[in-house]
C-alpha cells in the first residue's frame, strides 16, 4: 500500500478510486468544536455585556428601554434572513460567507439572549452553562457510539415530537398542568435525541471521508451551537425558577 502526502493531503494509491482526504478526523473534530466554542462564547459575552454597555451609552432609563427593545426586535428579525444566507453559503461551499453569517447570527442571538441572562443572573446562568455542557458531552458520546442506529433515533424523535405537539394542541383547549409537563418533557427528550443524532451524523460523515471543507465544518458547528443554546435556555429557565422559590 502506497500512501503519500500532497499539499498536506493524504492519498492512498492502493485503494480503487482513491481520492484525497484533506484532514484527519481529529483535525476536523477540533475545528468543529473551535467554531462551536466561538459561537457560544460570542453569544455569551454579548448576552452579558450588551445591557450593561447600553446603559452607559444612553442618558435616561426611557431611552435605554426603547433602544434595548428595538435591539431585541431587530436581532430577532435578523436571525431568519441570516439563517437562509448561511444555509446557501454552506451548500455552495462559500467558507467566508458562511463564517460571516455564523458570527452575525451568534451576535444577534446573544442580544436576544441578554434579557434571559439578565433575569436569571450570573450565578444561575453559570449553573445552567455547566449543566448544559455536561449534557452535551454525554449526548455527544452517546451519539457517536450510536451512529449506526441513527434511523432508530430519528424515528423515536419524530414520534415523540408528533405526540408532544398533539398533546399540546389538546392541552391548549383543555389546560391541565400534568399534561403540560408531560408534553414539555416529551419535547425535551425529543430535542436531546436530536442532539445525539447530530453528533452521530457528523461522526458518520467524518468516518465516510466526506470532503469536509471549512464551510461544512462551520455548518456542523452551527448545528451543535443551536442544539447547545436550546438546551441551555430550557435548563436556565428551570434553574432560575427553582432557585427563586
Amino acid at each position: 500500500m502506497e500512501i503519500y502526502q500532497k499539499h498536506n493531503q493524504t492519498i492512498d494509491t492502493n485503494k480503487p478510486n482513491s481520492r484525497i482526504v484533506g484532514k484527519s478526523k481529529t483535525a476536523i473534530w477540533t475545528q468543529i468544536f473551535l467554531w462551536f466554542g466561538l459561537g457560544v462564547l460570542l453569544s455569551g459575552i454579548i448576552g452579558f455585556v450588551f445591557p450593561w454597555a447600553l446603559s452607559y451609552m444612553v442618558s435616561t432609563v426611557e431611552m435605554f428601554e426603547t433602544v434595548y427593545l428595538y435591539s431585541i426586535i431587530g436581532s430577532a428579525i435578523v436571525l431568519f434572513p441570516i439563517m437562509i444566507v448561511f444555509q446557501v453559503g454552506a451548500m455552495k461551499n462559500k467558507s467566508i460567507l458562511t463564517a460571516v453569517c455564523y458570527v452575525i447570527y451568534a451576535i444577534a442571538f446573544g442580544i436576544l439572549l441578554s434579557s434571559s441572562l439578565y433575569y436569571a443572573g450570573a450565578e444561575n446562568s453559570l449553573y445552567a452553562l455547566l449543566i448544559t455542557g455536561g449534557v452535551m458531552a454525554i449526548l455527544g458520546v452517546a451519539g457517536i457510539l450510536l451512529k449506526d442506529k441513527l434511523g432508530t433515533i430519528a424515528i423515536i424523535s419524530i414520534s415523540l415530537a408528533t405526540s408532544a405537539l398533539l398533546i399540546s394542541l389538546v392541552n391548549f383547549f383543555f389546560f391541565n398542568e400534568t399534561i403540560y409537563w408531560i408534553s414539555s418533557i416529551a419535547m425535551m427528550v425529543c430535542v436531546l435525541l436530536i442532539v445525539a443524532f447530530d453528533f452521530g451524523s457528523i461522526s458518520r460523515s467524518i468516518d465516510a471521508n466526506i470532503d469536509m471543507g471549512n464551510a461544512l465544518i462551520i455548518y456542523n458547528a452551527f448545528k451543535l451551537y443551536t442544539d447547545f443554546l436550546y438546551i441551555f435556555v430550557r435548563i436556565l429557565a428551570i434553574v432560575a425558577s427553582s432557585r427563586r422559590k
